[in-house]
């Protein structure tokens, strides 16, 4: 109960149930796309944090969870209603890429608009790539050849996107569709040669490619949220602890 707020949180399996009673929230186990149990929606609050899973169920997987949702689900209800997507839905680009610049064939971007057909009001917040303490990267790609080492990386430390989340409920913003990375773009290379180096690893090699890659701005989220990074730079996210 964060801040004094009684959180319900769905989730896939038992296990995971546990952990969720342990630090206060009150679970619900249920796999989308399928019905919604009673009780779960008796909230002020509706926030949306479904990972797409593109990559490994395809296209048509997300979006019946999504159409599920629409369908189940009464948005009008809800005083606020925020949806965590994906900066995934940006392409490559030699331009420094803002809110209005996402690919307009993304399936991700036809999510975001099924929803906001069924709440106009939405907050979308893109994420970057997630690092925390229990998402060690670099520890899963300890000496292996990686294309690309060039390439700008796109992240976020957890304490920031947290950070965010709370700021966006806690201001009641809506309508507003936000890039949640952080300040620094180091490449690829460097970053994960730094982290290995940290975590005494062996670090990754690396090929050379001729992708562009991407550069996403958070200039929009700061100035609006008034907000300053934890962790504005990847090179100092605390990956030790």
């Amino acid at each position: 109960k964060k801040n004094g707020w009684s959180i319900k949180v769905s989730t896939t399996t038992p296990e995971k149930s546990e952990r969720f009673k342990k630090i206060g929230f009150e679970p619900f186990i249920f796999t989308l796309p399928a019905a919604i149990p009673q009780g779960f929606l008796d909230s002020s609050v509706l926030f949306i944090n479904i990972p797409p899973g593109v990559r490994k169920k395809g296209n048509d997987y997300h979006k019946e969870q999504i159409k599920s949702i629409c369908e189940e689900i009464d948005f009008e209800k809800f005083d606020q209603v925020i949806y965590v997507n994906s900066t995934a839905l940006y392409s490559s680009s030699k331009s420094v890429l803002t809110e209005q610049d996402a690919n307009p064939n993304h399936i991700l971007l036809e999510t975001e608009e099924k929803l906001k057909g069924k709440s106009p009001s939405i907050c979308i917040l893109r994420a970057a790539g997630l690092v925390g303490q229990d998402r060690k990267i670099v520890n899963m790609l300890s000496g292996r050849t990686l294309d690309n080492g060039q390439l700008p990386t796109n992240l976020i430390f957890k304490d920031d996107i947290i950070a965010i989340c709370q700021l966006v409920i806690e201001k009641r913003i809506k309508k507003e569709t936000l890039n949640c990375v952080c300040d620094a773009h180091p490449t690829k290379e460097s970053l994960y040669t730094n982290w290995s180096e940290r975590l005494k690893v062996v670090p990754p090699s690396y090929t050379q490619g001729e992708e562009e890659g991407k550069i996403i701005s958070n200039q929009y989220l700061k100035d609006l949220l008034g907000y300053t990074f934890i962790y504005p730079d990847p090179m100092d996210f605390p990956i030790e602890d």
